[in-house]
């Protein structure tokens, strides 16, 4: 009887050996591929326009700029074109940004009778393009640190209205681009409520002689996907070329919503 356990055990242990032979390791868990993400925000920003404008435009010459929002908005001549976004993988981020706006005046020509007075249409264009690494990222904040660049464009477009001589029109335009160094910094204060801050500097007489530019915001996440901000920008430049030339700050409120995909 025990020769036959003996036997009988003997064979349970080379059939579960050879099935244990039989069976394929297991396959590795898959590793966790980094995360993509993109987003789109759309704004509305109100600046107050300070600085001056230097033409060679005889009929306009240098102009001095003091509008403040209300009158800023009220010289729109289109629609302008607010808009920022993002492509993030892991932890590197491409972030751009776009402004463009147009803005139209009355010339007047004082004892000039030349001209019977006539208008004077601006357009400001800035796009900014950065590449950013996250350098902190933890449940409760996040620091993001980058560099790239900010091109502009700024055109005048005077129309003189006839008076003794024809009407005439004339041209000015100034464009180019500035390098950038970046920082950005966002606190989680609650599941839905954040505060964010933006700076970045740039021009070192490469581009403009200096650009720089903070951005301070509150947000509210209404979704997963959605979030509502509003703050305040300031953004500075300085910049002359030839006769052409802009040292301008806006400085205004903004309203923004993010939508991420």
């Amino acid at each position: 009887m025990r020769h036959i356990l003996r036997i009988a055990v003997a064979a349970l242990a080379a059939l579960a050996a050879g099935t244990a032979q039989a069976q394929p390791a297991a396959a590795p868990a898959p590793a966790t591929a980094p995360a993509w993400g993109v987003s789109v925000t759309p704004y509305v920003w109100l600046p107050a326009l300070r600085g001056s404008m230097q033409t060679p435009l005889p009929r306009v010459g240098d102009r001095s700029l003091s509008l403040g929002s209300g009158t800023v908005f009220t010289d729109l001549d289109a629609v302008p074109v607010m808009v920022a976004g993002e492509v993030r993988y892991d932890r590197f981020i491409l972030a751009g940004d776009l402004v463009y706006s147009t803005l139209a005046q009355d010339i007047r020509v004082g004892r000039d009778v030349l001209f019977d007075g006539g208008h004077v249409r601006s357009i400001s264009t800035f796009g900014t393009i950065l590449g950013l690494v996250r350098a902190v990222d933890t449940p409760g904040q996040t620091v993001d640190l980058g560099a790239g660049t900010r091109i502009w464009n700024f055109s005048n477009k005077a129309s003189l209205n006839p008076g003794q001589i024809s009407g005439a029109i004339q041209k000015s335009s100034l464009t180019w681009a500035d390098p950038l160094l970046a920082a950005r910094y966002h606190a989680r204060l609650s599941p839905a409520f954040g505060l964010g801050v933006y700076g970045d500097i740039g021009g070192f007489n490469a581009g403009s002689r200096l650009t720089w530019q903070v951005i301070g915001s509150a947000d509210y996440d209404l979704s997963a996907s959605t979030t509502l901000r509003v703050g305040w920008r300031y953004l500075y430049v300085d910049k002359t070329k030839g006769s052409v030339g802009v040292d301008l700050g806006f400085n205004g409120p903004f309203l923004a919503a993010t939508f991420r995909f």
